[in-house]
Order: C-alpha cells, then sequence, then structure tokens
C-alpha cells in the first residue's frame, strides 16, 4: 500500500537511519537487536505497534541482504518484537454519532453528507474519498466501492481498496436521498464554472473540475473539529467504521452480511475484530432463550 510505504520510509529516515546506519552488517545480531528494540520501548516510549513496524522493515531488508549474499543469515528472523495488544473498540454511541452528524450538516452540507455515507456504509475514508457518481446505481440503491484514495508523500494517489476487491454494498433511502441533493449541489457548481458534470467525477471534492477527490488527511482534519463544535470527545473518524459494524452486529445482522458491508477479506477478521463485543452478545443470546424455554 502506498501508505505502508511513506511509513516504512518515514521511520528509515527519522528512526532506523539515525540509529543503525554506522553499524557494520556483520556485527547485527540477534541479542543486538533485540536490545534495541527494548532501548527504543522503555527509553524513548515507542508503542508496540511502532516497534512491530521497525521490526518489519528490518526483517525485509536484511532478508533482501541474504538474497544479496551481504550476510549468510538473517538476524531478525530470530528477534522477538513487543506483542501487539489489541484495542478494544469503543464506539461512539448513537446519541453522540447523531450529534456529530447534525453539527457536520450545520458545518458544511458536503462533508455532512460524506460523514452519513462512512456512518451508513461502514466504508473507510479513502474509499469514500474515491467514490465516483458511476458507483453509484440509484434504481438498485447501492453502492459500489471500487478504490480508494491513499495518502502520500506530497499529495494523495488512487488505489486498490484494502483487500483488493471491489464490493457492493445497500443504499438506505435517507442515504440515497443525501446523495442526491450532493448530486444537486454538484450540478449547481459545474453550471457555475460552465464545465459538464461526468458520470466519473467524484463525489466528494473540493475543486472546480472535479477532477480531484478529497485527500483523507482532509476530512479527518476536518472530523476534530466537528468533534470540537459537538462537543463529543474521544471520537476518532474510523470509530464511525466500528460504529457500522457492532450496530448491526447488535441488530442480529449475519457476520458474513456485516463482513461483507465492511469490506474484511473473510468473516473471521470480523469475528477476530469484533469478539468482545459477540461475547457481549453472546449472552444476551443466553438470555433470550432461557426466556423463551421459561
Amino acid at each position: 500500500s502506498p501508505t505502508t510505504v511513506r511509513e516504512y520510509r518515514r521511520l528509515v529516515a527519522k528512526t532506523i537511519g539515525p540509529d543503525l546506519r554506522n553499524l557494520r552488517l556483520g556485527r547485527v545480531t540477534t541479542k543486538r537487536v533485540d536490545d534495541y528494540y527494548a532501548q527504543r520501548t522503555t527509553e524513548r516510549g515507542l508503542s508496540p505497534a511502532t516497534i512491530r513496524h521497525i521490526h518489519a522493515v528490518l526483517r525485509g531488508a536484511f532478508g533482501q541482504a541474504v538474497k544479496w549474499g551481504m550476510v549468510p543469515m538473517n538476524p531478525i528472523v530470530g528477534t522477538t518484537p513487543p506483542k501487539l495488544r489489541q484495542r478494544e473498540i469503543r464506539p461512539p454511541s448513537i446519541a453522540d454519532t447523531k450529534r456529530l452528524l447534525d453539527t457536520a450538516d450545520e458545518y458544511d452540507r458536503e462533508y455532512g453528507a460524506l460523514l452519513r455515507v462512512l456512518a451508513t456504509t461502514g466504508a473507510r475514508r479513502g474509499e469514500v474519498c474515491g467514490i465516483r457518481w458511476s458507483d453509484i446505481d440509484r434504481g438498485a440503491r447501492a453502492l459500489s466501492i471500487t478504490r480508494a484514495i491513499a495518502s502520500v508523500a506530497g499529495g494523495a494517489v488512487v488505489k486498490d481498496t484494502k483487500t483488493h476487491a471491489s464490493r457492493r454494498i445497500e443504499l438506505d433511502d435517507a442515504t440515497l436521498a443525501i446523495l442526491d441533493a450532493q448530486l444537486d449541489r454538484m450540478q449547481q457548481r459545474a453550471n457555475a464554472c460552465e464545465v459538464e458534470l461526468l458520470d466519473d467525477d467524484y463525489v466528494f471534492t473540493s475543486t472546480a473540475d472535479r477532477a480531484d477527490p478529497l485527500h483523507p488527511d482532509t476530512i479527518t482534519k476536518t472530523f476534530a473539529r466537528v468533534c470540537k463544535r459537538a462537543g463529543v470527545s474521544g471520537v476518532r473518524l474510523h470509530d464511525l467504521h466500528h460504529l457500522h459494524a457492532t450496530q448491526l452486529l447488535a441488530a442480529g445482522v449475519p457476520v458474513r452480511t456485516v463482513s461483507g458491508r465492511l469490506g474484511h477479506a473473510n468473516a473471521a477478521t470480523t469475528l477476530n475484530v469484533y469478539a468482545h463485543f459477540l461475547e457481549a452478545s453472546d449472552r444476551e443470546a443466553a438470555d433470550v432463550i432461557g426466556d423463551l424455554l421459561d
């Protein structure tokens, strides 16, 4: 992914390079790298996730060094990076989500429409930035997710979805009406600029010719301002993705359907990510069957 490439290059330039560039390849041992991980964690406070990113870069680099005959073996293979603790998912409440959507709509109608699509489809921010008018099937009330916009150094690029697969998501009537209103706004803008609105134009864009999508980082920064205006704290933009999943699972929507809407590679991924939430649902299921039998 272009985003992963950007992060790895940043780690090489800012952390790995300054720390290890003066160390000869032959002197890089498994013990020395384990000590480096520990030192970076305890003295400089790097998170386990960051250490594991560093580990991935070093493992790949030394793997290539082995292929090129620079070192006889990959010393990184035997290292022990810290375990990654899975962050407990805490999606916003429905009340807070409604407040955010109302505030976003007051702040900017187009951003309000974008936030609504994020919440009702479970799509990722880059995927919503990449939606074109041709992706919306009004007759079938469906949206096709076929691409995503990724943030890279100096701008943004179009890429595949996270799983490199397209998916089709059904839309509710209210969201479809909001997209129709967005289409009217874009048509008015096109008329004012004396240009033609095309099917391949982006749905959400800040340029007059609609040829460039919104930058993913832009909608994240705007979300922070919307949260502040709404008086809602501790909510990230990606939490709307989690809200979509947890509310559907709570309503009894099959896991496979939820997985498809979220764009997970398979239902097992959904079960793994939302395991703690499903445990709570299982307790409710036990009460339900017990009440029926009693």
